[in-house]
């Protein structure tokens, strides 16, 4: 056989595994991981088993590949939506049970994850306000900066305009003076009000 072949079929097992896992195939994805298929594999997409299976909700799945090691905090290389972890999908869904789940079985909290920044950001940008005071209590840093514009959380949640994640970020220690030093523009004019009725600004 042909190192060619080879790949190929390394491939389509590869792609094979993390279509299961989409799906929810549990058995499938257990006998192509019985056969040596990496649970960290990224197929075509450049997704993981891990990230399809998190997606899709799909928690005895998720269980069967930490079970073959897969790591709970690799960072996939996705074509259509850059790096992400399995946690930042699961917050940035607004899905605080997955998150929870993640959490007991070892994710980090502050692992920074490209297009979502970290957990704490992914939270925010999903407007789930019971997963956001969740990421809060379990201790998630509310100074981290990402993004093109260096945004703390209480930032990004005055960017996108979430004046109720900006009180509970508040509420848990975050400081106020990186709003004072964003530009105006930045902000939709009922932000701007608010933040001068909290006299954040």
């Amino acid at each position: 056989m042909s190192d060619q072949n080879q790949s190929t079929q390394i491939n389509t097992a590869e792609d094979q595994l993390i279509n299961a896992c989409f799906k929810g195939y549990g058995k499938v994805a257990h006998d192509l991981l019985l056969s040596g298929v990496s649970p960290n594999c990224q197929g075509i997409i450049k997704t993981t088993p891990l990230n399809a299976a998190v997606t899709h909700r799909h928690f005895p799945v998720i269980d069967l590949l930490l079970d073959f090691g897969a790591d709970i905090n690799f960072e996939s290389s996705e074509i259509l939506s850059f790096s992400r972890t399995p946690l930042a999908i699961a917050c940035h869904n607004g899905d605080k049970e997955m998150a929870e789940f993640l959490l007991q079985r070892g994710a980090q909290i502050d692992l920074m994850s490209g297009i979502y920044g970290n957990p704490l950001h992914a939270a925010i940008e999903s407007n789930n306000l019971l997963l956001l005071r969740f990421i809060l209590e379990m201790n998630a840093n509310v100074e981290a900066k990402i993004g093109v514009y260096l945004d703390t959380p209480i930032c990004a949640a005055a960017r996108s305009g979430n004046k109720e994640a900006i009180k509970l970020l508040v509420q848990f220690g975050a400081k106020t003076k990186p709003l004072r030093k964003m530009e105006r523009h930045q902000l939709s004019p009922s932000i701007v009000r608010f933040l001068k009725s909290e006299k954040y600004l």
